[in-house]
């Protein structure tokens, strides 16, 4: 009996040297409670990375009741998960923000509850992994993407503002010497001593203008398509379209509903671009012979996609860290608070979605 009795001393004594080795030895904090009550804990014992993240001291903790120690804004939400964690019997894991002498600090506390030998559940044992810093860096992150996207805002605003300058002053300017050039070769023409070469050398100087006042045109349009300030959104995609079609020999095949929807000039010069840069990549990578276009417009969201019969975009190609043209068009949608989605099949093609929902008065 009494060998018996020293061998549960030992094994108790070796169990209390694990338990002890275990709550300083770990970076987790690790406390204890005795349930005495609805509501109603005592810290038993806690670990030093308890103390270490609170700033507390041993005095401040052991022994004393959770509400001496538990921060008032952070005591509702405790006092829910211990009885839930009680009254279900079972481990229950939350994240936890609580502001302490240390400062704020942000954990993942999880509590077991233990039972005596007569079943009642007299204990709880917590456990709280520190996530304070992953959480700063997370904020930090957070902040400097929407500063990033603020600037990215900003720039493209800037650029869009430039493009529309730009475009002005070789519409205007320049599209003004080339028309008086125009007349000066319409008055040498008629002049009656003109031999043959120099009668050839004006025609030449007369169609060099016609190319020229073409390209100040196309220029111009691709910089900022005036019919889209004129006529609206719904004249500028089926304009460009069309254009896309002459020039690549592409087949399109438009369905719009947007002639009787007026835009934000930021939502029509992003749903342009989209537009643009969607056709352009069909142009340069998908080898399809055809383009379908369905725009469509509601009271709660706008819509635009391009399906083409291409050879269709692969996951990889999406991927790819220098896919800008994808990446343009989903920060352009991200914005002005819309999505860009797009997807592709090998030998049935691409299909690119951009949504806006609309603002509700």
């Amino acid at each position: 009996m009494r060998k018996t009795k020293k061998l549960a001393e030992k094994k108790l004594f070796y169990n209390e040297q694990n338990l002890s080795l275990i709550f300083s030895s770990t970076y987790d904090i690790i406390f204890l409670l005795s349930v005495e009550g609805k509501d109603k804990y005592r810290f038993i014992s806690v670990n030093t990375a308890f103390l270490n993240a609170t700033g507390l001291k041993p005095e401040q903790v052991v022994n004393k009741y959770l509400d001496e120690v538990i921060p008032p804004d952070s005591l509702p939400l405790v006092l829910s998960k211990y009885g839930t964690a009680i009254k279900s019997k079972t481990h229950l894991q939350w994240e936890e923000t609580s502001e302490y002498p240390s400062g704020t600090k942000t954990g993942l506390v999880s509590v077991t509850p233990v039972n005596d030998e007569n079943g009642v559940y007299n204990r709880l044992i917590g456990f709280v992994h520190d996530i304070t810093e992953r959480k700063n860096a997370e904020r930090d992150l957070d902040r400097m993407n929407t500063q990033l996207r603020n600037l990215s805002n900003h720039i493209q605003t800037m650029s869009e503002l430039e493009r529309t300058s730009i475009a002005r002053e070789i519409h205007d300017v320049l599209g003004q010497q080339m028309t008086a050039l125009k007349y000066d070769i319409a008055w040498l023409k008629k002049r009656k001593d003109l031999d043959k070469e120099m009668t050839e050398r004006i025609e030449g100087m007369n169609s060099l203008v016609d190319e020229t006042m073409n390209s100040i045109r196309k220029v111009s349009s691709e910089l900022r398509p005036k019919i889209l300030d004129d006529l609206g959104l719904n004249a500028a995609i089926e304009w460009y379209v069309t254009q896309f079609e002459k020039n690549t020999g592409i087949k399109c095949v438009i369905d719009s509903e947007l002639e009787d929807h007026v835009f934000e000039n930021a939502v029509s010069i992003t749903i342009y671009r989209i537009l643009q840069e969607a056709l352009t990549n069909v142009a340069r990578h998908s080898n399809a012979t055809q383009v379908e276009i369905f725009a469509k417009a509601d009271p709660e969201r706008v819509v635009l996609e391009i399906r083409d019969n291409g050879k269709g975009i692969t996951l990889e190609e999406k991927q790819k860290s220098t896919s800008y043209g994808l990446l343009g068009m989903k920060e352009r949608a991200r914005m002005i608070g819309g999505e860009v989605v797009v997807e592709g099949r090998e030998h049935t093609g691409t299909r690119v979605v951009f949504t806006l929902p609309l603002k509700q008065n």
